[in-house]
């Protein structure tokens, strides 16, 4: 068990660590090493690490989901409140991808609040660009051009690199749209 435990800490802070094949074999490794506080601990970061690289929600989700069974094989106090803020994660996540699925079929006063609900939160689950660029696609997709500006530029004043979230040839069409294909 020794030597499982040092064989995942090395590989876990590998580059990659998040490369399915590998968070497979950590996984696996601490679970014959009966670590499940270290392999909780292990799936919750890396749930993490695929939203704030690449924006893979449902990656993210998956690994939340085993972390929740993890805390249920632990079964403690400390656990079933870490299972609880688990189920609480995976919901808000859940709903954001039906939202970006579904986004153009929803009104637009529930879209809006839900996006901008998100953003308020302090403790981040979803990426406040990833929310953004939600709000350009939809009120491009359903022309109303101003308000997609307002939210592109809004994530130009936050920092937010827009390029990072929506396609090029969306952006460039908006600001043309609106008349700032120069800004």
């Amino acid at each position: 068990k020794r030597y499982y435990s040092i064989l995942i800490y090395a590989i876990s802070l590998s580059e990659g660590a998040e490369d399915d094949f590998l968070a497979k074999s950590i996984i696996q490794f601490y679970d014959l090493a009966e670590k499940y506080d270290k392999l909780l601990t292990y799936l919750i970061s890396l749930s993490q690490r695929c939203v704030e690289k690449t924006g893979a929600y449902k990656t993210a989700i998956h690994y939340l989901k085993e972390a929740s069974i993890i805390c249920t094989k632990l079964n403690n106090a400390a656990n079933k409140e870490i299972k609880k803020l688990i189920g609480e994660r995976v919901s808000t996540m859940e709903w954001f991808v039906y939202t970006q699925e579904s986004f153009q079929t929803m009104d637009r006063l529930s879209f809006e609040e839900f996006c901008l609900d998100l953003l308020s939160q302090q403790n981040k689950i979803i990426r406040d660009g990833d929310c953004y660029a939600l709000l350009v696609k939809f009120f491009s997709a359903s022309e109303q051009y101003d308000l997609a500006y307002n939210y592109l530029n809004a994530m130009f004043e936050r920092g937010i690199n827009p390029y990072e979230f929506i396609d090029r040839s969306v952006v460039k069409t908006l600001l043309q749209v609106v008349g700032k294909e120069n800004a």
